[in-house]
């Protein structure tokens, strides 16, 4: 499968709409996106970077007080022991992010695992 990215200015366009505490956050996830899961295909969807292969697995979306990183399928599924997850839907959740210190590379990238992981079982 080839993987499809966003166009340097598509990206460029995003980021320059993110408000400015929260620039470095967005910059900063989907780096963390593209440097562990490179055959992810990247695209601008509903206005947001989404992540996917078949189907939509993830998103990130900077919003006025925050940066979500927000899971389309098996968003319940996903370990959680700190509760970050949120969200009541019957497949979506969400991570908020205020601060670049609240960014814990090495759980997003596991969270990331067991979705790809749970998708292929489906």
């Amino acid at each position: 499968m080839s993987c499809q990215r966003i166009s340097a200015k598509d990206t460029e366009n995003y980021v320059s709409k993110v408000p400015k505490l929260y620039k470095e956050i967005t910059q900063q996830l989907r780096k963390t996106i593209l440097d562990n899961f490179p055959h992810l295909n990247e695209a601008i969807k509903w206005g947001n970077p989404v992540y996917y292969t078949d189907e939509n697995l993830f998103y990130v979306s900077a919003n006025k007080d925050h940066v979500k990183l927000g899971f389309f399928l098996h968003g319940p599924d996903l370990d959680n022991p700190d509760g970050l997850i949120e969200g009541t839907g019957a497949k979506m959740r969400h991570v908020k992010y205020r601060n670049l210190n609240e960014l814990n590379e090495k759980q997003i990238v596991e969270w990331i695992r067991q979705l790809l992981e749970l998708v292929e079982n489906d």
